[in-house]
Order: structure tokens, then sequence, then C-alpha cells
């Protein structure tokens, strides 16, 4: 056979080749991992191919072509991924450079958490939470 096999073809080229799998299937789809997969099929050559394979053999695991398996079922579904995400190179939390929130809390996967995609600190939010209902109960 001439031109070799198609499926080979693509992925002989995907910029994954060779990495731990374990980043492409993370124990949540807004950890590091997670962040990291999606940074690596955003530069990827066969990134398209391979979310067209992902689809076809409708694969309900890890991060292929740059997305989750819950985005890939909204794009098979006719529905734009979630958080209007893109079918392909998820650039990963807008803030993905930073080690600290403002008030110089460490972004830990335990004390972070994306919105919007940007990162956020957890204990950030429970302090403005105590915060207003302190403020509350005060009023009241």
């Amino acid at each position: 056979m001439e031109g070799g096999d198609t499926m080979t073809d693509w992925r002989a080229q995907a910029a994954c080749l060779g990495m731990d799998p374990n980043i492409f299937h993370p124990e949540s789809m807004q950890d590091e991992n997670a962040w990291k997969a999606r940074r690596v099929c955003r530069d990827c050559p066969v990134a398209e191919a391979c979310l067209r394979d992902a689809l076809e053999t409708e694969d309900r695991f890890g991060i292929r072509g740059g997305l989750s398996p819950t985005q890939r079922t909204a794009l098979k579904n006719g529905r734009k991924p979630r958080q209007g995400r893109k079918p392909r190179g998820l650039a990963g939390p807008s803030n993905a450079s930073k080690t600290h929130c403002k008030n110089n809390h460490e972004f830990t996967p335990e004390n972070t958490y994306v919105h919007d995609g940007r990162r956020n600190c957890k204990k950030c939010r429970s302090e403005r939470s105590r915060a207003k209902n302190m403020a509350g109960a005060v009023a009241a």
C-alpha cells in the first residue's frame, strides 16, 4: 500500500507522541494536566485529525484534539463547546503564568478553580464570602 496507513501517518506527527499519557487523562478537566494537554494540542500539527478521529470513534476519555469528552459530545451534537472554547488550541487560563493570586495565595490544585477562562483563588473566594456574610449579619 503506497503512502501508508493514514491513521498511522497523522499519529506519527502528533506533538504528544512519546509524552506521558496521564497528562491527557486528567482527574479533572480543570486541573493542571488538563491545561498542559490543551497547550500541547494547541501547537500540534495534527490536532484536527486527532479531534476528527476522536469524534468518529466516539472516544469518551481524555483530551483529544484539545477538547474534553464533554466538549467533543457537544461538538458532535452540533452545539458549541461550553465557555466559548474553540475546537482546537485551548490556550489555558489567561493568567496561567502567575503562581500566586493578588493576595499572595499560591495557585495550587487544591486552592484553584477556573471560571471564565481564568484561574481563581479558593481562599480569596472564601474570605469574600465570609466578609459578605458578616456584613449581612451586622446590617440585620
